[in-house]
C-alpha cells in the first residue's frame, strides 16, 4: 500500500511504563524521527519501526508500519492529523492517498499535515496476518445452492479458523486495538506533536476510544466518525451491522422503486430482482460474468449487495448490479463483492478479511463454542430476511481463537478533554445509537448527529464536514449537534 523509506525509531533504554486501569501504557522508548521520501503525487513516506510486543521491547521483534504524509499548504499550519479509515483492516496509507489534493480535505489539509499508516498485521505492515494464499472465494462460497448443511459449514470454519491460527500463531497476541493505540502514540511522538489530533472512522473510532483510555493526557482533539460499539464483546456488535443492511436494503427499496434512475425498477423492482437473482444462484449455483472464467455464486449476491449498501451513492449500482445478474451478467455484482473483500486486479486478495478477524478477536473477550456461534447465528437468520443465509456465520469469527490477553480499552468515562463523536442516523454498519454509547463510554464527549443515510459523514456532508474541521482547528465542539 505504500512505498516506504528505513527506520524510524530506535529502541534503547527502557524505563517501566505509567499503568492506567491496569494496563500497559507504553514503555518509553526513544521513538526518534521519521525518515521522510518522496513516495510520488506530492507525498512523503516512511517507516515507523514499533515494539512488537509493547511490554517487552527489548525482545528484538518488531512491526514495521508504513506511514504517509500529504504536507500542509498553509503558512498557517497546526500541526498534523492522523486518520484510519476503518476496517479493521483498512489502510491508513490508501485513505491519505485516495483523498490527498482533493476538494473533500482541502481547508483541513490547509491546517494540517494528513497523516496515515496501516496498522500492525493490517496491509503494508510487516509482518502481517495472512491465513491463505486462495483468496476469499472459499469463504463466500460455503452458501450452496442446497441450504446450509450445519455438520459440515461446522467442520469448514473449524478447519479455517485453526489454520489460520496456526499460520499466525505468534502475531495474533500482539495485533489488537490496544496495541495500535500505543504504535499511534509512538507515531504522534515521532512526528513532533506534543499532543495527538486525530480524525477515525468507523473501526478507527476504536482506535480513538482506546487512545482515550490508555493516554488520556495526550491527545488534543478526537473526531470519531461512524462510533464502534464500546464494548470488550466485539463479535456480538455484528448482529446489530447485519440488521442494519436490512434497514438500509428498505431504504434502497423505496428510492430504487421510486425512480428511473434504478435499473431494477425496470427488471420488477429491487425486491422482486433481488429474489429473482437468489432463486437462480440457489437453483443453478452461479451466474456468469461476461468475458471471465469467473462466476458470482450466492454469497457473492449478498456480499456484493451489502458493498453497495453503505452509502447511497452505492444505491445505483446495487440496481444496475441486479438488473444485470437478473438477466445473467453478474460482472457487477462480482465487482461489488470483490470491492468488499479487496480483491486486487491481479486476482489476489489484500489480507483485509484476514486482519479483520484477527483484530476483532484479539479485542473480543469471548470465544463461543461453535455450536454456540451458530445457534446465534441461526438465530439471527430468521431476523434477516434478504441476509440470512449469510448472517448464519456472524458470529463464527472467534471459535478456536487464542483466548486475548489484552481486550480493548473501552472508555473509563472521565476524558480530560473534549471528544467530538459523529453518528448518522442511517448508519447500516455503525448504528447510530453506538454514538451516543461511545460518547457515554468516553465521557466528555459530544455526538454531532447527522440526519442521512449511510456509513460515515464527513465526506458525504459539507455540515459535518465544517463541524469536524472547526473542531479539528479550535479543538472546541460546535455549537449546533444537528446536521441534515
Amino acid at each position: 500500500m505504500a512505498a516506504s523509506v528505513v527506520v524510524s525509531f530506535v529502541s534503547s533504554a527502557c524505563v517501566p511504563a505509567v499503568r492506567n486501569d491496569g494496563g500497559v501504557a507504553r514503555v518509553a522508548v526513544d521513538v526518534g524521527t521519521l525518515e521522510w521520501s518522496d513516495c510520488g503525487d506530492g507525498l512523503d513516506c516512511a517507516t515507523l519501526v514499533v515494539p512488537f510486543d509493547h511490554e517487552r521491547p527489548d525482545d528484538g521483534r518488531t512491526f514495521r508500519l508504513p506511514i504517509i504524509r500529504a504536507r500542509a499548504t498553509s503558512v498557517g499550519r497546526i500541526g498534523a492529523v492522523v486518520l484510519n479509515p476503518g476496517g479493521p483492516g483498512g489502510s491508513g496509507v490508501d485513505l491519505v492517498r485516495s483523498i490527498a489534493g482533493s476538494d473533500a480535505v482541502a481547508e483541513l489539509n490547509q491546517r494540517f499535515d494528513l497523516v496515515g499508516f496501516d496498522p500492525r498485521g493490517v496491509r503494508g505492515s510487516e509482518p502481517a496476518v495472512r491465513c491463505a494464499d486462495d483468496g476469499y472465494d472459499d469463504a463466500v462460497d460455503t452458501l450452496g445452492p442446497g441450504g446450509l448443511d450445519r455438520a459440515a459449514y461446522a467442520a469448514a470454519v473449524v478447519a479455517d479458523r485453526q489454520a489460520c491460527v496456526d499460520a499466525n500463531r505468534e502475531l495474533l497476541d500482539h495485533v489488537g486495538t490496544n496495541d495500535a493505540a500505543r504504535d499511534l502514540d509512538m507515531l504522534r511522538e515521532a512526528l513532533g506533536e506534543e499532543r495527538l489530533t486525530y480524525l477515525g472512522f468507523s473501526y478507527g473510532t476504536r482506535i480513538g476510544m482506546a487512545y482515550a483510555a490508555i493516554f488520556p493526557d495526550r491527545y488534543r482533539a478526537l473526531a470519531l466518525d461512524g462510533a464502534d460499539n464500546p464494548t470488550t464483546s466485539v463479535s456480538r456488535s455484528v448482529g446489530a451491522q447485519y440488521l442494519g443492511f436490512e434497514e438500509a436494503f428498505d431504504a434502497f427499496t423505496a428510492w430504487c422503486d421510486d425512480t428511473d434512475e434504478c435499473s431494477a425498477s425496470r427488471t420488477g423492482g429491487a425486491e422482486r430482482t433481488f429474489r429473482a437473482v437468489e432463486e437462480r444462484l440457489r437453483v443453478d449455483g452461479s451466474i456468469p460474468i461476461v468475458d471471465s472464467v469467473r462466476v458470482v455464486t450466492l454469497g457473492e449476491l449478498y456480499l456484493g449487495v451489502i458493498a453497495g449498501l453503505y452509502g447511497e451513492d452505492g444505491w445505483p449500482l446495487v440496481g444496475r448490479a441486479l438488473a444485470r445478474a437478473s438477466e445473467g451478467d453478474g460482472s457487477l455484482l462480482q465487482w461489488l463483492a470483490d470491492t468488499l473483500v479487496d480483491r486486487r486486479s491481479d486476482g489476489t486478495y489484500e489480507n483485509t478479511m484476514e486482519a479483520n478477524v484477527a483484530v476483532n478477536c484479539a479485542d473480543d473477550v469471548e470465544r463461543p463454542t461453535i455450536d454456540d456461534a451458530l445457534d446465534r447465528g441461526i438465530d439471527l437468520a430468521t431476523r434477516l430476511p434478504r441476509f440470512g443465509p449469510l448472517g448464519v456465520g456472524a458470529f463464527t469469527d472467534c471459535v478456536g481463537w487464542p483466548s486475548s490477553s489484552d481486550p480493548v480499552r473501552t472508555g473509563s468515562g472521565g476524558a480530560p478533554t473534549p471528544v467530538l463523536v459523529v453518528g448518522t442516523t442511517g448508519d447500516p454498519a455503525t448504528p447510530y445509537a453506538w454514538a451516543e454509547a461511545l460518547a457515554a463510554s468516553i465521557g466528555n464527549a459530544t455526538v454531532l448527529t447527522n440526519v442521512a443515510e449511510g456509513h460515515t459523514s464527513y465526506f458525504s456532508s459539507v455540515c459535518v464536514r465544517d463541524a469536524v474541521n472547526a473542531y479539528l482547528v479550535a479543538g472546541a465542539v460546535p455549537s449546533s449537534t444537528r446536521c441534515g
